[in-house]
């Protein structure tokens, strides 16, 4: 079994490249979501996201540069 330690390893990725659903040139991005509850008491909520760009290497993928809030 091969390891996958990259997301563009994964069969999804690599089958929509095969299926020319993602080309060379396309820019490929995930959408990371968080919500929390501030307060016990109240019914508020804060979600976060951020926009993470998967055609950077892992080693530059998660810097604050890259990171697009």
């Amino acid at each position: 079994i091969p390891i996958v330690d990259d997301i563009i390893m994964g069969w999804d990725y690599l089958g929509a490249v095969l299926d020319g659903d993602i080309k060379e040139h396309d820019i490929v991005l995930m959408l990371s979501l968080d919500g929390a509850q501030l307060y016990d008491s109240k019914e508020s909520d804060c979600w976060i996201y951020i926009w993470v760009i998967l055609n950077l290497s892992p080693e530059k993928r998660y810097r604050k540069l890259h990171v697009l809030p």
